[in-house]
């Protein structure tokens, strides 16, 4: 697992994600489309997406499961 950045994740997959103030919270990013091109969405667990490029703030992850 990555430390902290303001990058945003590149490639689909299960990241912290947290805004100044608040708590971080787990976002499952996927791409729009089939085409690699398209652009990543961020899907919190509430039911709401957005555009990952739309999201301040900062990342960690990808997560990656643990035996």
């Amino acid at each position: 697992m990555t430390a902290w950045s303001r990058e945003r994740p590149t490639k689909p997959g299960w990241y912290w994600w947290r805004e100044e103030g608040r708590q971080p919270v787990i976002i499952h990013v996927v791409r729009c489309g089939e085409i690699i091109q398209q652009p990543l969405l961020a899907n919190f667990a509430s039911g709401r997406r957005r555009y990952l490029s739309d999201l301040a703030g900062e990342f960690q992850g990808p997560l990656e499961p643990k035996e």
